[in-house]
């Protein structure tokens, strides 16, 4: 079970960064 828990505790900032990517970029900073 703590795997797993790791496993969403990473997608989770991974989902998160892509978004501030997105946003940075849109922004054009």
């Amino acid at each position: 079970m703590d795997q797993e828990l790791m496993r969403i505790g990473v997608s989770l900032p991974d989902n998160l960064l892509d978004r501030f990517d997105e946003i940075i970029a849109n922004r054009g900073y």
